[in-house]
């Protein structure tokens, strides 16, 4: 990837790190190695990171930088904050930069610079993957919308956002670039002693099928367990459990509450948020990794599930089928 990144002499960049946090666990992954690659790409260049302090998981994640010369870290206010946008702006006419990047369509939307803006997809003009009383049902599909308008440029990650971008949207070819996701190089097949210690560490005795994602209505968790549950009345998963790993929502469904409704409560391990370690080890000794979404703007975890060895089936919607190619059965 460095290879692969140009960047002008004298340019100074400003990349918005504020998702580098709990609440955004993809995301924030997506953000903190993008701004390693570009910093590793160009360490002559001064790239200045806005973040938030004391935000859930932040040493962890932005460790891999402290080693970056050319990266500077900046606090900034949290990105729902309504104040927020005014004292960005102020920021990054200080930080004299040239350009930001927002990996996130939640943007500094008024940024004296260019902006550059990540779109993962249009989930959030979905109202029916949302709570019927949630304001995010109608403050995301907005904000959406102004990022859209106020980006010099939109990044996203798959062909099928892409042609969601310019539809719904209304952006135009020129103002769209598709750049896909990849795992880091560090998601290939554990050794026999990491996948051991994992299993020690994690309490997992029984084979297991592994699905990784939050609990939102999109991932299609309660379909999954209730596909497990016919399954384990079948006979046909043996001694074999399901293991949920990712965060947890407060506003949706306890998947631990869904499958004890199902009646396999024994049957399911749901583990919470895993270090890239753990899941590592996870992928490499699942007997599949199961993807059911019913949308998503790209689906990483099938392209790590894969660098790990792990045999994968997930859903026929758009973009799993793009990025898994042949790789997956629906």
């Amino acid at each position: 990837m460095p290879d692969t990144i140009t960047i002008p002499p004298g340019m100074r960049i400003a990349f918005d790190a504020r998702v580098v946090q709990g609440h955004f666990p993809g995301i924030g992954r997506y953000a903190i190695r993008l701004l390693d690659a570009i910093a590793a790409a160009a360490p002559e260049t001064p790239v200045v990171a806005f973040y938030v302090p004391n935000a859930a998981h932040l040493g962890e994640s932005l460790a891999s930088l402290r080693s970056r010369s050319n990266v500077s870290f900046h606090p900034a206010p949290p990105i729902f904050a309504p104040w927020g946008q005014v004292i960005m702006r102020r920021l990054i006419q200080r930080s004299g930069a040239d350009i930001v990047h927002s990996p996130y369509y939640v943007a500094p939307y008024f940024s004296p610079a260019p902006l550059v803006v990540t779109v993962h997809d249009l989930i959030p003009l979905d109202r029916s993957h949302r709570p019927p009383r949630d304001v995010d049902r109608w403050l995301y599909p907005w904000l959406n919308r102004l990022a859209a308008r106020r980006a010099a440029h939109i990044i996203t990650v798959s062909r099928h956002a892409a042609a969601e971008i310019r539809t719904r949207l209304g952006v135009p070819p020129e103002r769209l670039s598709v750049i896909p996701e990849a795992p880091a190089p560090s998601f290939r097949p554990a050794s026999e002693a990491a996948v051991a210690e994992m299993r020690a560490r994690l309490g997992l005795t029984a084979p297991y099928l592994l699905h990784v994602g939050i609990n939102k209505p999109h991932k299609n968790q309660a379909a999954l367990i209730r596909a497990v549950a016919r399954l384990c009345r079948e006979g046909s998963l043996g001694e074999a459990i399901l293991v949920l790993a990712g965060p947890r929502d407060p506003r949706y469904p306890d998947p631990r509450r869904e499958a004890e409704a199902a009646g396999i409560g024994e049957q399911v391990r749901v583990l919470g948020p895993v270090t890239d370690e753990e899941l590592v080890a996870l992928y490499s000794d699942a007997l599949a990794f199961v993807f059911p979404s019913l949308a998503e703007g790209f689906g990483l975890p099938l392209l790590e599930a894969m660098a790990c060895g792990a045999p994968v089936a997930c859903s026929n919607r758009p973009p799993l089928t793009e990025v898994a190619g042949q790789g997956a059965p629906a």
